[in-house]
Formats: C-alpha cells, structure tokens, sequence
C-alpha cells in the first residue's frame, strides 16, 4: 500500500531541522522562519544567491575586534560622563548628558547584539574600561560602520528595515552627536 503524497511532503523533513532551537540565554529573541534557517544540501551562500562578489553580509564586513572596541570605548564615555555628573552634584536625570552616552552604548549594544545573536547585557557585562577614550574618533568610526551596513541592507534588502542592524546604528550615531554637541 502506497503513502499518501501528502503524508510524504510532512514526513520529507522533521520540523526540529526547520526551526532551530536557541542557545543558552536567547530563549528571548526569534529562533528562526521554517525554511529560511534550515541547513540542508540546497543551501547556497549568499553570493551565490545574489550574484555578486561586492556584498558581503555585516558579519564579515566589520570586524568584531573592532565592533567590540567601540562597545568598549562606549560604555567607558559613559562611565566616565555619569562619575563626572555624580561628582558635580547634578542628580541623575533622563535627558542629561551622561543618560545620552548610556543611550547611545545601548543603541549600539542592540545592533550588535542582533547580528550575533545573543543579549545585549552580555555583550557590554564584560568589557574592559578604557580610559581617555577620544569621542570624536569613536563617532568617525562608528559613522564609517553605519555607512558599511547601510550598503549591505540596500544591496540585500534592497531597503533599510526600520529595526535592523543600521538603523540600531543611525540611532548610537545619532545619540552620540547630541551628547558632543551638548559638552
């Protein structure tokens, strides 16, 4: 007796091999579509799918030494704003200058955290403090970083998604050049 064809459609590939499960500690964030996140034979690589050499995804573009320097040079700018505002005085309050550094670390802690997949509190838990950090050097690069994402989410995308990795790094840019301009 021969199977039903649907029957071997659903039996052709068990649903654990089209989602996969998270990793310790991303139990919060999406674990993937049916289909697009399955690893099989038929899976090409992403310059196949797109047919050319000069995108790349962001991963590969933008060095991870360097995303988690700015990471670093970030949460210690903030540090450095929130010990000099406690040490004059001034309350803590939402819109002062050292709550926009902190904005800023988390913007582009979110970003991050997005491309590697993890939470963006165990990205910035363990950085080392890096004293005199130069802001303006760190916003140039963090400006030369959005401009490289800003080109792989057009040429694959073919548009920038409103939450997506540039637009988490258009809003650290964005926060940091208020917090200069405010200084």
């Amino acid at each position: 007796m021969a199977s039903s064809p649907i029957k071997r459609i659903f039996d052709a590939r068990p649903m654990d091999e089209c989602v996969p499960l998270p990793n310790k500690g991303q139990q919060n964030l999406r674990s993937g579509i049916p289909g697009v996140a399955a690893t099989t034979e038929e899976s090409k690589p992403l310059d196949e799918i797109l047919n050319t050499d000069e995108v790349q995804i962001p991963s590969e573009r933008i060095n991870k030494e360097q995303e988690n320097l700015n990471l670093a040079e970030l949460k210690s700018f903030s540090q450095d704003l929130v010990r000099q505002k406690s040490k004059e005085g001034d309350p803590p309050h939402h819109k002062s200058v050292a709550a926009s550094a902190e904005s800023a670390l988390f913007k582009y802690a979110t970003a991050i955290a997005q491309e590697r997949l993890v939470n963006p509190p165990d990205l910035t838990r363990d950085l080392p403090y890096i004293p005199n950090v130069d802001p303006h050097r760190l916003l140039a690069r963090l400006k030369e970083e959005l401009k490289q994402r800003q080109i792989v989410e057009m040429k694959t995308l073919e548009k920038q998604p409103p939450s997506g990795i540039a637009s988490h790094v258009q809003s650290a840019v964005n926060k940091l050049e208020q917090v200069l301009h405010d200084l």
